[in-house]
Parts: structure tokens; sequence; C-alpha cells
């Protein structure tokens, strides 16, 4: 990656890191409040447009230490086959994965094209590694399966299907059961 003004422009396929952003971000964050102070930005100008899908994209990185501890959580709560708790976590992450993190599965994890396993496609041109948001992931992948598709939040889960639960949410979690 090279800067060239203020613009963010990728020379090769390798992926921006953290860092780089945040870095860039901070670099950056003067003009790119003198430019969205106008009355009329201009929409040519690369910080414009840019700018703001960075800072929305590390914003959601800045979930990541909640996503990790509601992991650490739901590992807890299938090693106790505690059914209410699992009950009692969909409701406490509900904001968390039905309105914070479903436009980051949207944004940055449903591209039609395939795209390298290690990577997320920020836009068309640039890449992030994944690693550092593999917690989001998970935690959304988790939530998924109890909130979308079991509606646990809102329906009487017999024991056998909560035993079935309990086994894909640990597929996920990557842990024995």
């Amino acid at each position: 990656m090279k800067f060239v003004s203020s613009n963010l422009v990728v020379v090769n396929t390798i992926p921006l890191k953290i860092e780089d952003i945040t870095d860039w971000l901070y670099d950056n964050e003067d003009e790119f409040k003198e430019l969205s102070s106008r009355e009329f930005p201009d929409l040519k100008n690369h910080l414009t447009i840019l700018y703001p899908i960075l800072q929305e994209l590390i914003n959601y990185y800045s979930l990541s230490v909640i996503c990790e501890n509601a992991i650490s959580e739901m590992r807890n709560y299938i090693i106790n086959s505690s059914d209410n708790q699992i009950i009692d976590w969909v409701s406490r992450y509900n904001e968390l994965g039905s309105k914070k993190l479903i436009s980051f599965r949207v944004l940055y994890l449903d591209w039609n094209e395939p795209i390298e396993k290690s990577y997320l496609k920020i836009r068309d041109d640039l890449f992030i590694e994944r690693a550092p948001f593999e917690s989001i992931i998970m935690f959304y992948d988790l939530f998924q399966i109890l909130y979308w598709n079991n509606s646990i939040n809102d329906t009487v889960i017999s024991k056998d299907e909560f035993k079935l639960i309990k086994i894909e949410l640990s597929t996920i979690i990557q842990m024995d059961t």
C-alpha cells in the first residue's frame, strides 16, 4: 500500500492490516473533516468516499472484544449444558447480533465472487486481513444459528432440538461435546 496525497492506493494484492487503516484514518482526519464540512463535498476526492467506509470498518473491529467475551460465555454454556443460559445469551446479545453486526455480514462477508479466505473485501479494489475479525464472524455465526435459524428467543425448543443446536454451535466454536 502507498499513500498518494489523501488517497489510499493498493499497489499489490497484499491485504491491509488494521494498523494501516487506523494510521491512515488518523493521518487524514483533519482533511476529511474539512472536506465534509463543505456545503457540497467534493465526491471526486477519494477521501470523501473512502474515509467513512474505513471508519465504519474500524467501528466494527472495536466490537471484537465483546464478541470474544460472548463466545467464551457460549463455550461455558455448552460445556455446562445450560439451555436457559443459552436463551439468555441470545437476549443479552440481541442488539449486537440482530442490529449492529447484520450489516457487517452484508458488507464484508456476502460477496458473490470468491475471494481469498484469509481476506475480507472492503470494496472491489481493497482487502483487509480477516484474522482480526474472526471473533466477530464466529459470534455472528453462533447468533445466526440461535436467533435467525432457530428463533430461540421466541420459540419453545425441545431437549432433543437443543441437543442438535448445541452440536452445531460446538462445531462453530470447534469444541467437542
